[in-house]
């Protein structure tokens, strides 16, 4: 059981159903329950998030792991309402009354108001601690067939039943949803607040992954690569407390901090990879544009026959050479044959 104390004009909330229920895995009669069945009031919101844990948990079980009341069915919650009539009553002597509705209190007690408990909350839950404890060890009838809770639970041990652990800490994650986020400067924007560690300035404009607490409250927020790999958990930025004395002290260690990644970056990149990294981002790179010519530039003279002569290789200067001559003896010939001297 946990007791909550809620404000005037409050109820519970599902933060206050997700510590309970991380509360009862934790508890070593009880673990991750095989299935939920729930009610359909806003504060039981949190247990579709339950998924993945529940199912877990239902290995080679065919049921839903989580599965609610019909809305407006008696029959659903009468099972779980006679126990909690049960209860009330041995409520009663401590209490003066616990009335089905609160808003009927006197009908309870003779007409009369219900005095409160006089003491502590933290006594209060000390002596319903006990009543618990009183009314799980009394037989019952019903499904129970004589046996007391305590009994009927000693039972199911004795004959094989065993509780499925989880890590509290890893169990807390199941209540968040992944968003995306680009960093900027080592931070991260989450709900119009920032974000910051020293791990994401090697991230500097890329986007990331987060996971944002739906209901909790978290001090940090974890923070993953493109691939799903965990970088670092970003804490609350308070770099904008400028009066604070450490303020300075801090910028001048994210400074250090920050031209440490930069080195560090360098370092981790050898030549031979900068190289291959510059060719591959060269390749890619789109051809350049290319336009249509105005016009040639002419030059007076042999400016061309000299430039180019200059550009030969000697084995290039005799091949050409040999093919000037060779078309020189062609022309000559053609000449003579049209004078009919030559064949």
């Amino acid at each position: 059981m946990d007791l909550v104390l809620c404000e005037p004009g409050t109820g519970l909330r599902n933060a206050d159903m997700i510590q309970s229920f991380i509360e009862m895995t934790q508890d070593p009669h009880w673990g991750v329950p095989q299935t939920l069945h729930l009610d359909n009031g806003s504060e039981y919101n949190f247990a579709d998030m339950l998924g993945d844990p529940m199912r877990l948990a239902a290995i080679g079980c065919t049921v839903e792991p989580v599965t609610r009341a019909r809305p407006y069915n008696p029959a659903a919650k009468g099972l779980l309402e006679g126990a909690f009539r049960a209860f009330e009553r041995l409520l009663v002597p401590m209490i003066g009354s616990v009335p089905g509705n609160r808003i009927l209190t006197r009908s309870a007690n003779l007409g009369k108001a219900p005095q409160p408990f006089d003491g502590t909350f933290e006594e209060f839950a000390r002596a319903f601690a006990g009543i618990l404890a009183f009314h799980n060890s009394q037989k019952q009838k019903g499904d129970l067939r004589g046996l007391s809770p305590q009994g009927a639970y000693a039972k199911a041990v004795a004959e094989g039943w065993q509780r499925v652990d989880v890590d509290p800490d890893a169990l807390r994650t199941a209540f968040s949803v992944k968003e995306t986020r680009t960093v900027m400067r080592g931070k991260i924007s989450v709900g119009g607040e920032l974000f910051y560690c020293d791990e994401l300035f090697r991230h500097n404009g890329e986007r990331v992954t987060i996971q944002r607490p739906k209901y909790l409250k978290w001090d940090g927020i974890p923070v993953f690569d493109r691939r799903g790999t965990f970088l670092a958990v970003a804490r609350l930025d308070d770099e904008h407390e400028r009066g604070a004395a450490s303020g300075p002290i801090e910028s001048a260690r994210r400074r250090k901090a920050a031209f440490d990644t930069s080195a560090e970056l360098v370092r981790e990149v050898d030549d031979e990879k900068a190289i291959a990294l510059m060719v591959a981002s060269g390749k890619a790179q789109p051809s350049p544009v290319e336009p249509e010519s105005a016009g040639e530039i002419q030059f007076a003279g042999h400016a061309v026959e000299v430039g180019r002569q200059l550009s030969e290789t000697p084995a290039e200067t005799r091949d050409r050479a040999h093919a000037t001559k060779q078309k020189n003896q062609r022309e000559r010939l053609a000449l003579l044959r049209s004078m009919g001297v030559a064949k």
